[in-house]
This record gives structure tokens, C-alpha cells and sequence, in this order.
């Protein structure tokens, strides 16, 4: 179900009532603990150290924020962040689901080094989360998650922070807590956040965002498909995990999913009214991504995981600094979500361990032309006794999937939504020179990932950690 950005869909704007209960949600709840600013900058800290906040919106699509190019009026408090900072069109994530993503987002190494694939696996000793490094700077660190499954089973993630705030999927809880700690704290504070609004079911949003949004009719909202049996990722059906009802349209699906996405917008639009009437935001980095994207019909998929194509591996990355970064710029090369913690640790004037798998953009991001040369993404989907892998270049992908012994190719260019496997047209379908290029990555690639142990196994998870993971469909009953 291939989405282009040129077509025009009509948009029912929020009712003024919307707004008031987005209002009265977080400022309730920000309000009850006082408005007083934090103490001054901490003493240990460097004085030019930027403030840094780490926003992880789970599940969302590159395609789906309408300051990508997405008809629908999704995101304005998105937008307005792209149109103050840089917009990344082609970042990429580690994998297509959680945990081994989330990890590459905090860690800046790949799943083929800090090598958790699942829930319950640890970060391996000698790979720090962001927080231990900027704590070291003398930076305050809180996270305030959403994701209890993530933080509650991966071993480390939670390291370095000076406060953690987890809860499931209570987002107006977890940015009023945010709120409340920053407005407490020394500066410079490093904030991390993950939101997971859009993550399936799509239940979150209240019910006046069924009334006043999106009643147009997105492409192939008609289609229609059978509740599989699976709790997880559904091929060719729609899981328990997305379910909703009865109702078995690709449209259905559609609309609510987005309709997540513009409730959370609200939220952040909220917290960040809130963050700069406090004046808690000068001299502030700000890096808003996403772990994966959402099936929601393509390639005849519902939910994620399993497979490595766009709609789920690339994802929106912002990058905003008032004073640092030129705003309204378009970075079109393809970036790996690796880059974002030595990006940070680049602008904050950290030292950046040699052993991460991801570069510092500080630099070419504070000039109006900075770049750097093409490089290639790679990721992988090692779960569930499945085990695939991707390379990707700016214009052309190679997907393998190692229990078949089956490649793809794709041309992005010609074919963004990845319907047309020039392998399987033939030889003369083939670019030769890109295929060696990105089939020597893989076979690296491969290397990397077959160094690690076979036997190596997830911490055993507590109940209510396990109770989420079924609520999110992740996990089966057995």
C-alpha cells in the first residue's frame, strides 16, 4: 500500500475542545508539583554544554509525519521542529522492531556488537548508554519511558541516569513527571524520553479525536483483510496486537494509527509550551527518532518486526539547536540511527569512545553545507527463529533472508515502496556495480553477526514485564 506524498487528502482540523483536554491533562498534572525554575548550571558541568533532549517516539513512520511530505495534518508540533532544525529523509533504523533498535539508539553501536536482539538480554560491559557519558560531564540524566517492557527487561539500559521514570503507556504521566524533574535539576540536563502513543493498539487518543480527524479516504482504505490467528506481526491478516473491534479495512487501521500520531503531537506541542514558558529550553539540543515504522497493510503486514523493508526501517530524525543549527535544511543522505550518540556527544564536547559504530554529524550539522560522504545502513531481524538482514545505499537495497538462503534487491529511486525484486526479473535487471557493492556489505555483515554465540540467552522476565509484552502482542500466552 504505497503512500505518495503528492496526493492531497482533505483534513479536519481539531475542535477547540481537543486542545482544552490536552490542556487540562499535562498542566494538571505539571502544576500540582510547582513552576519554580531549577537551580543554575551544575558547577562540574562545562558552561558551554548544551542542554540535551533525547525524544524516542515508538513505532512511528517517516511517512506519517505530514513535515515529511504526508498529506495529513499529523504533526504540527513535529513540523514546527523540522522547520526550526534539519530533517533527516533517509535515517535508518538498526531493525524492525524494539529492543535491538532501541539499543542502537542509545548505545551508537550496531545489533552485531551490543547484541540484543530481544527483551531480557543485557548490554554487554565495555558499551555505555548515552547517559553514563554525559553524566561524566557533569550533565543531570532523567528518562522518562512509556516502554516498560524495554526498560523494565534490558539489563543496563537504565545506567547512568540520576532519575527513571517508567510507566505502561502513559504518556501525559510520563511528560508531566519529565517536566516536573527538569525544572528541578542543575544544569546542563540530559533528558530522554520514549513515548509510545502509536505503538498498536491504537487506543490511546481520546474520543474526540475520532470526531474531529481524518475522515477523508486514504489510499486503499477500502482493502480488507482476515484477523489472523498470531498474536504478533501479521502476514496476510491483522493480529491480536492491532485488532481493534471488528473492523478488518486497511483504512480503518490507517486512521487510527494517525490519529495516535496527532494526539502525542499535542502532547509534545504541550510539554514544549510548558518547557519554554518555564525558560528551560535556552541553549538546547533537541533529537526527536523513532525505533521502527508500522505495517498497517504493506506488503500484506500489520504491526512490525520480521521484515526489513522502508515502511518499517526508515524512520523521522530531527535535529534542532537554535544557535548551533541552521534551521528549514533537508539532509536527503541516508544516516544510521548509530549517528545519533556521537552526534550528541559531539555537540555536548564529550569525548566519543572509539569503539561505536556510528559518526559524529555535529560539525557538518552547524554549517548551512555541511555533509559527509555516502554510506551504506545496515540492519537485521534476528528473533523468533527468523534471521534477516539488510544493506542499503541511498538508491538501492539488499535484503537477505538466511533460513531461505533468499535475496532481494530493490531500486529506491525507481521503487520506493519496494514492490519490484530486480533479482527475480532477471540478470539484466540487475545493476551490476551496486549489487557487488552491496552484496560484500552483506557478507561483512554476515561475519559480524555469525561471531556471536549461538547460545546466548535472555534474563529470565518478571511477571508484569512478561503481562505487557502480551498486551503489546511481543509475547504468546505459552
Amino acid at each position: 500500500m504505497a503512500r505518495q506524498s503528492n496526493r492531497r487528502w482533505s483534513c479536519v482540523r481539531g475542535a477547540p475542545g481537543g486542545r482544552r483536554w490536552i490542556a487540562l491533562g499535562v498542566l494538571a498534572l505539571a502544576c500540582s508539583v510547582g513552576c519554580e525554575r531549577g537551580p543554575g548550571r551544575n558547577p562540574e558541568a562545562d558552561p558551554n554544554a548544551p542542554n540535551v533532549i533525547l525524544l524516542v517516539i515508538d513505532t512511528l513512520r517517516a511517512d506519517h509525519i505530514h513535515g515529511y511530505g504526508y498529506p495529513r495534518e499529523t504533526t504540527p508540533t513535529l513540523d514546527r521542529f523540522i522547520r526550526e532544525g534539519v530533517r533527516f529523509d533517509a535515517a535508518i533504523a538498526a531493525s524492525s522492531w524494539s529492543p535491538p533498535s532501541h539499543v542502537t539508539i542509545l548505545t551508537g553501536t550496531n545489533p552485531d556488537r551490543h547484541k540484543v536482539f530481544t527483551f531480557g538480554f543485557p548490554i554487554p560491559a565495555g558499551i555505555d548508554p548515552l547517559a553514563v557519558h554525559l553524566k561524566a560531564r557533569g550533565y543531570a540524566t532523567g528518562m522518562f519511558s512509556t516502554h516498560m517492557a524495554l526498560h523494565r527487561s534490558v539489563g543496563r539500559i537504565r545506567e547512568g541516569l540520576d532519575t527513571h521514570f517508567v510507566d505502561k503507556r502513559s504518556d501525559v504521566k510520563a511528560l508531566a513527571a519529565a517536566l516536573t524533574w527538569v525544572k528541578t535539576v542543575k544544569q546542563p540536563y540530559f533528558l530522554y524520553m520514549v513515548l509510545t502513543s502509536p505503538h498498536a493498539p491504537y487506543d490511546q487518543h481520546p474520543p474526540e479525536y475520532d470526531r474531529d480527524y481524518f475522515h477523508d479516504t486514504p489510499p486503499d482504505a477500502d482493502k480488507t483483510y482476515p484477523f489472523a490467528a498470531a498474536e504478533w506481526v501479521g502476514e496476510g491478516g491483522i493480529p491480536t496486537s492491532v485488532r481493534m473491534n471488528d473492523e478488518n479495512t486497511v483504512g480503518y487501521y490507517v486512521d487510527q494509527y494517525d490519529r495516535e500520531i496527532r494526539y502525542l503531537d499535542d502532547l509534545i506541542g504541550r510539554f514544549w509550551s510548558s518547557m519554554e514558558e518555564a525558560g528551560l529550553l535556552g541553549n538546547t539540543l533537541l533529537v526527536v527518532t523513532s525505533d521502527h515504522g508500522e505495517g498497517l497493510g504493506d506488503h500484506d503486514t500489520f504491526a512490525h518486526e520480521l521484515y526489513l523493508y522502508d515502511f518499517l526501517v526508515r524512520v523521522p530524525l530531527i535535529v534542532r539547536h537554535p544557535e548551533r543549527v541552521p534551521a528549514g535544511r533537508v539532509w536527503s543522505g541516508q544516516v544510521p540511527l548509530a549517528d545519533i550518540v556521537p552526534t550528541i556527544l559531539g555537540f555536548a564536547g564529550a569525548p566519543i569512545p572509539d569503539a561505536l559504530d556510528g559518526v559524529d554529524l555535529s560539525g557538518a550539522l552547524s554549517t548551512a553545507d555541511g555533509h559527509v560522504d555516502p554510506r551504506l545502513a545496515t540492519a537485521s531481524y534476528r528473533h523468533r527463529g527468523f534471521d534477516r538482514y539488510m544493506v542499503r545505499s541511498d538508491d538501492y537495497k539488499l535484503l537477505y533472508d538466511a533460513k531461505a538462503d533468499r535475496e532481494e534487491l530493490y531500486d529506491l529511486r525507481a521503487d520506493p515502496a519496494e514492490q519490484h525484486d530486480l533479482l527475480a526479473a532477471g540478470p539484466d535487471a540487475v545493476p551490476a556495480d551496486a549489487y557487488a557493492l552491496l552484496a560484500a556489505a552483506m557478507r561483512i555483515q554476515l561475519e559480524h553477526h555469525g561471531r556471536i554465540a549461538a547460545n546466548r540467552e535472555p534474563e529470565p522476565l518478571d511477571p508484569e514485564v512478561l503481562e505487557e509484552l502480551r498486551a503489546l502482542g511481543y509475547a504468546t500466552p505459552e
